[in-house]
């Protein structure tokens, strides 16, 4: 998606929503400018956008991104893009789906883990170099999905044992620096008194007070 100058809230959104391994919504993992967005496609599905069903909110926002960045992309070229890479892992996971359950000469554990090995990859791919550490970017950038399902079950193993752990780290860490942000930020519109601080704010209230008696007193005293 970055490729192609996707608006980083889309992507976030439609990564997270897709990488759940049940048919999940998109709006829980909306920002608000793309909330609206995320429950239109809500509405039309998850199995839908899989089949090239994509909401016209996304390409709404797209083009105001794209002018943002002053692209020369356009939005419909965009959505026409996301439309058949989506179509492509749909009809690349139906046809391996396929050849699995025709597949009489293998057992049911190994169909199973065929399988299982193949959407995992095409999961991992579909995501990107998002969240990967850029010592662990050259998993994605020096290989393909077609090239992964034609080596042996156990290096397409090996290689999803070492994407996934380090996808996760990356994430953490992302999010970590996301609230260590946050927390500056609010620390920065709310700061903690100092004591200095605190005996000025206690010495201005003590005067204002005392000020007051003292007029209180003087009225007191000038009366008849």
């Amino acid at each position: 998606m970055s490729s192609v100058d996707t608006m980083p809230d889309i992507q976030f959104c439609l990564l997270q929503g897709l990488r759940m391994e049940q048919p999940s919504q998109f709006s829980p993992f909306a920002y608000p400018n793309t909330q609206a967005a995320a429950q239109s496609q809500d509405h039309i599905g998850w199995t839908n956008l899989l089949l090239g069903q994509l909401a016209v909110d996304w390409s709404d926002l797209q083009q105001h991104y794209l002018a943002s960045i002053s692209s020369r992309r356009t939005a419909s070229s965009w959505a026409t893009g996301m439309i058949t890479h989506l179509l492509a892992i749909s009809h690349s996971l139906w046809v391996f789906r396929n050849r699995v359950v025709h597949d009489r000469t293998m057992d049911g554990t190994a169909r199973a883990a065929e399988l299982q090995v193949a959407e995992d990859l095409h999961a991992q791919f579909a995501l990107g170099l998002q969240d990967l550490p850029l010592s662990e970017r050259h998993y994605i950038a020096d290989h393909s999905v077609d090239s992964l399902l034609r080596a042996p079950l156990t290096d397409r193993q090996r290689w999803l044992a070492h994407v996934a752990p380090a996808r996760q780290i990356g994430q953490q860490q992302h999010q970590a620096g996301i609230q260590g942000m946050q927390a500056a930020f609010q620390n920065f519109l709310n700061p903690p008194l100092s004591p200095l601080r605190v005996t000025f704010i206690w010495a201005l209230a003590f005067f204002s007070a005392f000020t007051e008696t003292g007029e209180l007193s003087l009225n007191l005293v000038s009366g008849p």
